[in-house]
């Protein structure tokens, strides 16, 4: 090999193409290996189809699950969609909520690496941290299902306006095209997602008492923030105008503060890593090392979200866990298994360490081999074949105005895809789903998510439980819907032989009995 082809900048190429490609394929392949959008994304789903029904104009309330749900939420995802539908003949809007998130997930990859430059102090140790960016699995794990067309979204814009917000601050006075870029890029990011705003601000707040909190530094934020309300006006003016501040002041009630939210900070399993939690271990030595050197950008940076918004935090946090793995990898390649002084060049150290080429090839490939699991465990949290067979039946036989008991065993609604998908997918009410709920029921709903991971248990603990849990709770339906992939027999068994309940529909292990009015 040459000389060139052995200089630090050609090690540090070869890891960066590395990180994307094997990045690219973690994101990439649960939705090539599933025949349905992952998870989530069903009210997104009869969003946009509201929006196209409406002729692109922002609907008062949408239909989904039933009506009464404000249409508040950030559009901006929305309209790409349907406006990228519309483009394709408006055929296939499902395929879109499939391979849409993956895409935009895969486009945080060079953005993140862009923040990384920017950043840390060195490209070389970009490249480190886009190693631990592309392979940690909480950094498209909620991106790529197919509520991904807001959070990708989301994701990208945050990267994005994160990099200009970094650049507003360093630079010395006022420069116009970088705070042009900041403010677009931050106004694009409060139309992608509820939760966007907070974090938006936070980041924005937090970037500025750590690097330019004098007089500049605050008239360059000042201007900023005056052009981002302006700039999003057209969204929130529209949605105060109809409803007020209600559905904002309900949705802020399901942030998820408590202390128990705060165990994050402690737990190395923030990067939800499948074998070994090496690359968040690798963070929260980068952290540490930071700690030592009493920089602060980063540490701030990882915890401030954890305080301020729980609920969403893992996703912020772990952008900046991801920049520090690149300081602590840094560290063990260069100076643990190169023994070389602090401040040596990973890639350098290469080139005289036949050690720490083993140890950044383990890296990778045991990290490509866990998210290679994860991937392929993600592309299974679907509506299955059956399932939809089932929603074709309720389409067709039961009558529009019909309430439904969806009885999965899924113990999370959050993470039940058939709850989600059965309201867009069938135009009837499912009883529990809480998807567009935190627009309505304000402190209430988490009781309501409680309530229906609590129905679920009933699919396995029988008649009983569900009776006692519609004394408890009130809620009635017309049909119970149970799906056997999760979901024990037992309750099916007993509702059989109950007159109460009536089989119409026995299908591939998906159940569903109409209730008897006495």
């Amino acid at each position: 090999m040459n000389r060139a082809a052995e200089s630090p900048r050609a090690w540090e190429n070869l890891v960066l193409v590395s990180a994307l490609l094997g990045g690219g394929l973690l994101r990439i392949l649960p939705a090539a290996l599933s025949d349905f959008p992952l998870n989530d994304g069903g009210l997104f789903y009869a969003m946009v189809r509201d929006l196209q029904a409406n002729g692109l104009r922002l609907p008062v309330l949408t239909s989904y699950n039933g009506g009464g749900i404000p249409f508040a939420y950030p559009p901006l995802a929305l309209y790409i969609t349907a406006l990228l539908n519309n483009g394709l003949g408006g055929g296939d809007l499902l395929g879109l909520f499939r391979w849409l998130p993956a895409a935009l997930t895969l486009a945080s990859l060079p953005a993140f690496f862009a923040l990384a430059k920017t950043a840390l102090p060195s490209r070389s140790l970009a490249v480190l941290a886009t190693v631990a960016f592309a392979f940690l699995p909480r950094t498209y794990s909620w991106f790529v299902l197919g509520g991904g067309i807001s959070r990708a979204s989301y994701l990208l814009l945050y990267l994005l306006a994160a990099r200009a917000l970094l650049m507003l601050f360093r630079e010395p006075g006022f420069q116009p095209k970088t705070m042009l870029a900041t403010t677009l890029w931050c106004s694009l990011l409060v139309l992608s997602h509820p939760e966007a705003a907070v974090h938006g601000a936070t980041t924005g707040v937090l970037f500025w008492l750590l690097l330019a909190p004098r007089r500049a530094g605050t008239i360059k934020a000042a201007a900023v923030g005056l052009g981002v309300l302006l700039l999003t006006a057209a969204w929130w003016g529209v949605v105060l105008a109809q409803h007020g501040l209600a559905p904002f002041i309900s949705a802020g009630h399901t942030g998820g503060h408590s202390l128990r939210a705060l165990w994050f900070i402690f737990v190395p399993l923030l990067g939800e890593e499948q074998l070994l939690p090496l690359l968040t271990s690798l963070g929260l030595l980068g952290l540490a090392l930071q700690l030592g050197a009493r920089r602060w950008l980063l540490l701030a940076w990882f915890a401030v979200p954890l305080v301020v918004l729980p609920r969403s935090a893992p996703a912020i946090s772990i952008l900046p866990l991801a920049l520090a793995a690149g300081v602590g990898l840094n560290a063990v390649l260069s100076q643990v298994l190169a023994q070389r002084q602090p401040g040596a060049n990973w890639a350098e150290c290469l080139m005289r360490s036949r050690l720490a080429q083993a140890g950044l090839a383990y890296v990778l490939i045991f990290s490509l081999a866990s998210g290679f699991l994860y991937s392929v465990k993600l592309s299974s949290l679907r509506v299955s074949p059956a399932e939809r067979s089932a929603l074709i039946w309720v389409t067709e036989h039961s009558p529009p105005d019909s309430r439904f008991l969806l009885l999965t065993g899924r113990p999370e609604a959050f993470a039940d895809p058939l709850a989600e998908w059965f309201p867009a997918l069938t135009g009837r009410r499912a009883v529990t789903t809480i998807q567009g709920q935190e627009w309505r029921l304000g402190p209430d709903f988490q009781i309501h998510r409680q309530q229906a991971n609590r129905l679920q248990t009933c699919a396995a603990a029988g008649l009983a439980c569900l009776v006692d849990w519609q004394t408890e709770t009130g809620w009635s339906a017309d049909y119970l819907l149970l799906s056997a992939e999760f979901a024990p027999g037992l309750l099916a068994n007993q509702l059989g032989s109950d007159t109460g309940y009536q089989l119409v529909y026995s299908v591939s292990g998906v159940s569903i009995f109409q209730v008897v009015r006495p």
